[in-house]
């Protein structure tokens, strides 16, 4: 499976704000050295705040609210907290009437594994059966079914808003929605991006999404692209009544692989900058930047799913991830000695822009930048290759060769903008030899 190296995300606002509506707050490990413990533990409107480390959930149902609203969060963000299923059952189940104050924020969650379709259940990484919870700044990400690989939902009203749903899978002979399968329900799905999912059964269907009589469900402001069938075509969004073409539910300010009607839907590649290595952040090119409702009236401690901020330029942006910050890409082709490609997206206009090149990890202090530092070695080592990149509107790019010596050899590269003292994401790209 694909890692993803995510901006680190504090998610301190979110935190600051869920902390400000809760009861009691208890912590994993500290008060209780799980998180199912935790949650059968404590009282309604109680936080659990789960520190770093992978998770285990048990066999089964996973994490269970049990009917509980109460608020369970990581400390530190999805790239830090990992709630693991190990393949014994889905990941987490709300299944017992909880309402928007059942609470899940900022965790990947992962190795669900559910295959009984014959119950009318599914949902490998969630299950949301006539409840009504509220997932936030989540990844759901390396789950399977038959019904819902990642996220299966009948009835309630449960809230999806700045989650990532990818490498999920729809197994089984007959087999559907391979990341979200919703059902008779009025879900609100917000601020989400859907990609790289795909379905494996012999009669899969449905493509990554599909809607079984729910006329009632939202989606806005959500990035669909780029998720497979069976057979490889890519189909990401399907409306049933029955077995027959459903009335759709309502889609605005998204992109929706293949087109889909709703106010401003666009069409297209939404210019991830780097999706193979499932980086979805969004690139210079992006045609979600600044594409979402435009009278959207977003919160002032609304955050992305990295934690930054989720009003940027005056309009929201589609999909989980606010363009912001720097945000640099993979070499491509990747290639040493041959003209490369690499963008970096998040710049000020006109901003002098370093791109550094090297093979040796420091922390290395950045002149007229107090507090801010680079991770590669010395800007005046004469192996690190230092670029000025000229910038345009919110990216630059660099389109050169790179020195042959790159050949057989791992080069870390980041970005620096010296006008708003910004660094960008560390990328190590490992090149092959050379023929």
């Amino acid at each position: 499976m694909r890692k993803r190296q995510l901006v680190a995300a504090c998610l301190v606002t979110v935190l600051s704000s869920a902390l400000a509506r809760a009861g009691t707050v208890w912590t994993v490990p500290g008060d209780f050295a799980d998180v199912q413990s935790a949650v059968d533990g404590v009282a309604e409107g109680d936080t659990i705040l789960v520190g770093d480390g992978v998770w285990p959930v048990p066999a089964g149902e996973g994490l269970n609210y049990g009917g509980k609203d109460v608020t369970v969060q990581s400390l530190n963000g999805p790239a830090h907290t990992t709630l693991d299923a190990q393949g014994n059952g889905r990941v987490v189940t709300f299944e017992n009437g909880e309402g928007p104050g059942a609470r899940l924020i900022g965790f990947t969650l992962t190795g669900g594994f559910f295959s009984d379709a014959g119950s009318g259940f599914g949902g490998g990484g969630i299950s949301i059966v006539i409840a009504s919870p509220t997932i936030s700044h989540c990844i759901v990400r390396d789950n399977q079914a038959t019904w819902g690989g990642g996220l299966f939902i009948v009835g309630g009203a449960p809230r999806i808003e700045n989650t990532i749903v990818s490498e999920n899978r729809a197994r089984g002979v007959f087999s559907a929605g391979s990341a979200i399968t919703v059902t008779a329900s009025l879900a609100r799905i917000r601020n989400c991006s859907v990609t790289q999912n795909w379905g494996a059964g012999l009669q899969s269907f449905g493509g990554a999404v599909l809607f079984f009589d729910s006329p009632g469900t939202v989606i806005d402001n959500s990035i669909i692209w780029g998720n497979r069938d069976a057979n490889g075509r890519e189909l990401n969004l399907v409306t049933l009544e029955g077995f027959e073409q459903g009335d759709p539910p309502s889609v605005s300010y998204s992109l929706i692989g293949g087109g889909f009607p709703g106010t401003g839907n666009i069409d297209g590649d939404p210019q991830f900058v780097d999706w193979p290595e499932d980086d979805v952040h969004l690139s210079v090119f992006s045609p979600c930047v600044n594409a979402g409702d435009p009278a959207l009236l977003v919160e002032l401690d609304a955050t992305d799913i990295d934690g930054h901020a989720r009003l940027i330029d005056g309009t929201v942006d589609m999909g989980a991830e606010e363009a912001t910050g720097l945000f640099l890409s993979s070499p491509a082709p990747g290639i040493a000695g041959e003209v490369n490609f690499i963008t970096v997206a998040g710049t000020g206009a006109g901003a002098p822009v370093l791109l550094a090149i090297g093979a040796t990890l420091a922390t290395t202090d950045i002149p007229g930048c107090p507090g801010l530092s680079s991770a590669l070695d010395s800007m005046d080592d004469p192996d690190v290759l230092v670029v000025v990149l000229s910038t345009f509107h919110n990216g630059a790019w660099f389109s050169d060769p790179l020195p042959l010596e790159y050949a057989g050899t791992t080069q870390y590269l980041q970005a620096i903008d010296l006008d708003d003292c910004k660094v960008s994401n560390l990328v190590a790209k490992a090149f092959p030899p050379a023929d």
